[in-house]
């Protein structure tokens, strides 16, 4: 049977690595076999719909009508350090994430017996990292496609730029967020450096956009994503991010057997339990599990201590708003992007 070929390959193999190999193999042909055909149809469905409907919210979006010669310029000149600053912040929440053992999302049975199995952790956590990336720069890089799709339209430059330009960069940007998260998760940064790193990140993102400057290396994305409004040294300075960022995920792949194993099985349990409880539609522990995910927990000591007047016996109300009131950055970031 083929229980049994797959006992006697894990059996003949010459080296762990093998054995690892031919046992996620067998696996995954166990998963296509019994794998529900409706589901896999649902799930296509879903995603077409949600494609449809991010299509049609871009073609109302964006005007076909070409943009004034002040307009291009402004966008031109501000263009890149406004998407700098988002990517900025997805690169802090990825930051915040793998310093909690993300990004990666492994079975807790890998964590259990693969991690702990005498196999390099680097080869073992390589493969799930890499189908994370395939996964995420395919995404990001039909949507860069679709945008440019809409906007060459109405800016300077020809198709071709455009749908690459932004393809590219589309592409880039999880690059660096999962790079940024694995270097946190692999060097196991301490939440609160991992966050220092990533508003400092933001503020310097936010002194491009004040100054007028190109010196981030999230501004230069932005250049990367405007780059058929762009010539000279801001050209040359879209290569350099994008460098930077591919430097990023291979540190990140390089150091990511440093993975803790404790929030890899505890990542992996809540995981697996929000994956179920989204498919039966249950939105009130998907949000629980997530706020565990995101180790949300109360403080015993509040940074800001309220005087509400008639507020003394709701203890409740006065803690709700103590805890809304710490560091409103990291509140929004954690609530939006996490």
């Amino acid at each position: 049977s083929g229980a049994d070929r797959s006992v006697g390959t894990l059996l003949a193999a010459p080296d762990p690595v093998a054995a690892m190999k031919a046992m996620r193999a067998a696996r995954r042909r166990r998963y296509v076999q019994r794998a529900d055909m409706m589901e896999v149809l649902y799930r296509v469905y879903l995603g077409g719909l949600a494609a449809i409907f991010i299509v049609a919210f871009l073609a109302g979006a964006l005007h076909e009508v070409p943009a004034d010669p002040g307009s291009v310029a402004d966008i031109r000149a501000h263009a890149p350090a406004v998407i700098g600053l988002a990517v900025a912040l997805l690169v802090l929440a990825g930051l915040r994430s793998g310093a909690r053992g993300g990004p990666l999302a492994i079975e807790a049975a890998e964590v259990r017996y693969t991690l702990l199995a005498p196999v390099s952790r680097r080869t073992a956590l390589r493969p799930a990292a890499l189908a994370q990336l395939r996964v995420a720069v395919f995404a990001g890089a039909i949507f860069g496609a679709v945008v440019g799709n809409f906007v060459f339209r109405r800016f300077p430059g020809s198709a071709v730029e455009w749908i690459g330009a932004l393809a590219a960069f589309g592409a880039i940007v999880p690059i660096a967020v999962l790079g940024a998260a694995l270097v946190a998760c692999g060097r196991r940064l301490h939440i609160g450096l991992a966050s220092a790193i990533g508003v400092l990140l933001v503020a310097w993102s936010v002194l491009d956009l004040a100054l007028g400057w190109t010196s981030s290396p999230v501004t230069m994305l932005g250049d990367l994503a405007t780059l058929p409004l762009q010539h000279g040294a801001d050209a040359a300075l879209a290569a350099v991010g994008a460098a930077l960022a591919l430097a990023a995920l291979a540190g990140g792949l390089l150091g990511i057997g440093g993975l803790r194993l404790e929030a890899a099985r505890r990542r992996a349990e809540l995981v697996a339990e929000m994956r179920f409880s989204a498919s039966v539609q249950d939105l009130r522990t998907v949000i629980l599990l997530r706020r565990q995910l995101a180790s949300e927990l109360p403080r015993r000591r509040p940074w800001f201590r309220l005087r509400l007047r008639g507020a003394a016996g709701n203890t409740i109300w006065r803690r709700d708003w103590q805890s809304y009131l710490r560091w409103p950055l990291v509140r929004i970031v954690r609530v939006v992007l996490l």
